[in-house]
């Protein structure tokens, strides 16, 4: 009975249209292939449909195309299938598909072939390692496809923590060639982790002072965190007994916990800032009490209050040491930088985690790189630490007999020249932080920030506020033919013209991002916002770029979104509507403006 449905199956679904419309062909000496977008996927919310049932013809009307490059579905309940039709058009039959994300506790790949044939190989945490199809810290599975045939590839996925699939083409040889530079950068950041944890662990032994021991027990429990977070617990650790759920929320809560008193200790919070210790020793229950509840509570509310304490404690630390720093003790400059580099990792790992933001390079490294930068930085601070004390020992024995009058001078000027150093770096660092440096507008921090602002002036006095979406068109051709300075100066030019387009003080032309800009309208009417959206449109048609000797012609998609705002709505109603309006007029055939107003 089930051969007879396994025959039958591709030809119903044929039959029915409900085929991806395109396959993914591989061919030879292509690059390792990210599908992306090529992928649809299934919701099974209950996590009860058998294979069958997801490849079944009841069902393949379900499946939708995945709108991000890689496919990220955050905490979801149940499973989610991905469905890829591939025609290997090579001269090789050994591909592998890979899910570069080891932090799914059940993946199972399903391949159809054009007969009917089902071949099913499975892996996930939650599984020994040795099942694995290929003895690998990521999920790999053989596609074992001969030259010219096709086959239907389904991917069940099922997790307690963030269902990120990171799917990846690629043959045996590319994988070993990709794990060469993986595998050199894991070994400099597990090496400067023994290496630091061994440096202190003898500085602890010789000095006995617990802030040491604080940070080798800090260090142990983050290496073991990344050590499992990057596959390499299932892969050496504990191969044969499945412990990522364990292990991970476990690891990371005593990070926490050690960082916690580790910090209090180093930065002497008792005495420079009661307040501080008291908001420190809070975090440290926290992650305690999760450190416990990993032993008997659902893995996927561990792991979410884990990875939210985790974004919030770095963050409250980096404050913490910020304004000891400001306030004179010289020991919180290597912990207040070394805290920067980190935060920036925590927060791109967790915002991915949580689907907020798309997987990427900051995301996948950056917490690795900053976490090896910041454990560097903080030894640093600790030896730096004991030189300021030996230092300020034989600064206080060389001058007792000095008069206390001239030490309170000699001091007040230093604490006059470092206020006035980190004035001049705060001022230099907000001028920064709100300006994009390739275009000279203001970027897209200030956007959030600005936005909110003046949604709630307009809310107060109930009055208009609008925003242009503005895309480049075909700017990739731009990059492609010219290559990246032609479309570096191309973004200026087009920025150039916005800024010029503008006249009234309130308004702001920004850079959203990539090759998109926005401008935000206070207190205008659809006439203005209309008019100022035609302007900026025809005056990037009528740029003259040359470029290298040859004319490339530009032109922008508008959307203008023109809104009353209304209490208990967001800002985030404004930019869905211009996006959309943006959306339509490239729809549309581009170079145009499409203009929309919700003030009734």
């Amino acid at each position: 009975m089930i051969a007879c449905l396994r025959q039958l199956l591709p030809l119903l679904v044929l039959l029915l249209g409900l085929q991806p419309a395109q396959a993914v062909v591989l061919q030879d000496g292509m690059a390792p292939l990210q599908p992306g977008r090529q992928l649809a996927f299934m919701l099974d919310t209950q996590g009860q449909l058998s294979p069958q049932q997801a490849m079944s013809a009841t069902h393949a009307a379900n499946y939708r195309p995945v709108s991000q490059q890689t496919a990220n579905f955050g905490y979801q309940r149940g499973a989610v299938w991905l469905r890829l039709e591939v025609e290997n058009r090579s001269t090789q039959r050994e591909w592998l598909i890979g899910v570069n994300y080891p932090q799914i506790d059940w993946l199972d790949c399903y391949l159809l072939s054009p007969d009917g044939t089902l071949r099913q190989q499975y892996a996930g945490d939650k599984r020994p390692f040795g099942m694995r199809p290929l003895p690998h810290r990521h999920f790999h599975f053989r596609l074992d496809l001969p030259p010219g045939q096709r086959t239907t590839v389904y991917l069940r996925a099922q997790s307690g923590g963030t269902l990120l699939l990171p799917v990846q083409l690629l043959t045996p040889w590319q994988l070993q060639g990709l794990d060469h530079h993986q595998l050199l950068l894991s070994g400099i950041f597990i090496g400067t982790l023994l290496a630091m944890l061994l440096y202190n662990l003898l500085l602890f032994f010789s000095l006995r002072e617990k802030t040491y021991l604080y940070y080798v027990l800090y260090i142990g429990s983050f290496g073991l965190a990344q050590a499992t977070l990057y596959g390499y617990g299932s892969e050496y650790l504990w191969p044969a007994h499945p412990l990522n759920d364990l292990a991970l929320p476990l690891a990371t809560s005593l990070t926490g916990v050690f960082l916690g008193l580790f910090s209090r200790r180093f930065l002497e919070l008792g005495s420079q800032w009661p307040a501080a210790e008291r908001v420190i020793n809070i975090f440290i229950g926290l992650f305690a009490v999760t450190a416990i509840c990993t032993l008997f509570l659902d893995y996927q509310l561990v792991i979410k209050v884990a990875i939210g304490a985790s974004l919030i404690g770095p963050a409250a630390l980096f404050l913490i040491g910020a304004r000891l720093w400001y306030g004179g003790y010289r020991p919180a400059r290597y912990f207040l930088v070394a805290f920067a580099v980190l935060l920036l990792g925590f927060l791109a790992n967790g915002l991915t985690s949580f689907n907020l933001t798309p997987d990427n390079l900051l995301s996948d490294y950056g917490m690795p790189v900053g976490s090896m930068l910041e454990i560097t930085l903080l030894s640093f601070a600790l030896a730096h630490r004991l030189k300021l004390a030996r230092e300020d020992n034989e600064r206080l024995q060389q001058q007792h007999a000095a008069e206390l009058e001239q030490r309170v001078a000699s001091r007040t000027r230093a604490l006059d020249q470092a206020l006035h150093d980190l004035t001049q770096a705060n001022q230099q660092l907000q001028r920064l932080t709100v300006h994009d440096a390739l275009t000279g507008l203001k970027n897209r921090q200030f956007f959030d920030q600005h936005l909110q602002h003046t949604w709630r002036q307009a809310l107060r006095w109930q009055q208009p506020l609008g925003l242009l979406m503005i895309d480049i068109d075909y700017f990739k051709r731009v990059n492609d033919s010219h290559g990246h300075p032609a479309g570096d100066e191309a973004l200026r030019r087009i920025a150039k013209v916005i800024a010029g387009c503008l006249r009234r003080p309130g308004d702001e032309a920004i850079r959203y991002g990539g090759e998109e800009f926005a401008v935000i309208l206070p207190h205008t009417d659809g006439e203005g916002i209309s008019y100022l959206a035609e302007c900026i449109r025809s005056r990037a048609t009528q740029l003259q770029f040359v470029w290298e000797g040859q004319a490339i012609p530009l032109s922008v998609s508008i959307g203008a979104a023109l809104i009353l705002p209304q209490a208990g709505h967001e800002t985030q109603q404004l930019v869905q509507q211009a996006d959309q309006l943006l959306y339509q007029a490239k729809q549309g055939g581009r170079n145009r403006c499409v203009f929309s107003a919700n003030v009734g």
